[in-house]
């Protein structure tokens, strides 16, 4: 909202509305999309990600409160979306267990670490950087049905969270680059 902008961007409301109302401008699909959205899900009481996850709203829209009704809106904004990202990192679990459950040489020398939102961090031998990381980026790089572009996750190599860095590759003797 206008509101939430000014208030985040510390500007006044009205230089946020007139950002907000030039972003709809420019972004006129957005809008369409944004309005279509919250239509379908006040009829529905939900909405979906892509791959049909679904977001109940009828709590939200069945209230007398204008601000659950607002939250509502929000949420059936946000759900396809942050649910769509969700789903991917799922998709991308699925086929990284599969390869540990089918790749004795993988599972010896990849430990899975632990998951942070929309990252997968995995505990590599140094041996075996660059067939994990090739390996990686075939898992991260698909392409689901219906969709025109592929989805492609870039790896990160470090020593710790704070020395990630993207790497374009790795060479033949384990080298970042």
């Amino acid at each position: 909202s206008p509101f939430a902008l000014a208030k985040t961007l510390n500007i006044p409301l009205e230089e946020a509305k007139e950002l907000y109302s030039n972003y709809f401008k420019t972004l006129s699909v957005f809008g369409r999309w944004r309005e279509e959205v919250i239509r379908k899900s006040h009829k529905d009481f939900k909405v979906s990600t892509c791959f049909g996850r679904v977001r109940n709203l009828y709590q939200y829209y069945n209230s007398s409160d204008k601000k659950d009704i607002r939250y509502g809106e929000r949420t059936a904004l946000n759900s396809p979306i942050q649910g769509f990202g969700g789903d991917l990192i799922r998709m991308c679990h699925v086929k990284l267990w599969t390869k540990f459950l089918t790749d004795k040489e993988f599972a010896d020398n990849v430990l899975y670490h632990s998951t942070v939102h929309d990252e997968i961090s995995l505990l590599v031998k140094p041996n075996y950087l660059k067939k994990a990381y090739d390996i990686l980026k075939g898992i991260m790089y698909f392409h689901p049905d219906g969709f025109k572009v592929p989805m492609i996750a870039e790896p990160a190599v470090g020593t710790s969270w704070g020395t990630l860095c993207e790497a374009v590759g790795i060479t033949d003797d384990n080298k970042v680059i």
